[in-house]
């Protein structure tokens, strides 16, 4: 990848922020992470990459969860037993 193209990623990527998203922070965060995890795996010059390509993907999972509120379904859900 060249650094042009690079730039033109993080460009089009930066574009969507708004300074009042605090969730923006979020995406960015788990933006960055797949882009290490790809670069990581795609060329094998970390010492234990395989691993770091795993712990990396479940933090990822994790982002996911969260852009997709399982956690405010799962708490939502258990709150609303209580008083129903």
């Amino acid at each position: 990848m060249t650094d042009d193209t690079k730039i033109s990623d993080w460009i089009s990527f930066l574009k969507e922020d708004q300074d009042y998203d605090y969730g923006f922070l979020f995406r960015l965060m788990a933006y960055k992470l797949k882009r290490m995890r790809e670069h990581i795996a795609g060329h094998g010059i970390i010492a234990c990459a395989e691993q770091i390509h795993d712990e990396i993907l479940e933090v990822e999972k994790i982002f996911d969860d969260l852009f997709n509120n399982a956690y405010e379904k799962e708490e939502f859900q258990k709150v609303y037993h209580e008083f129903a």
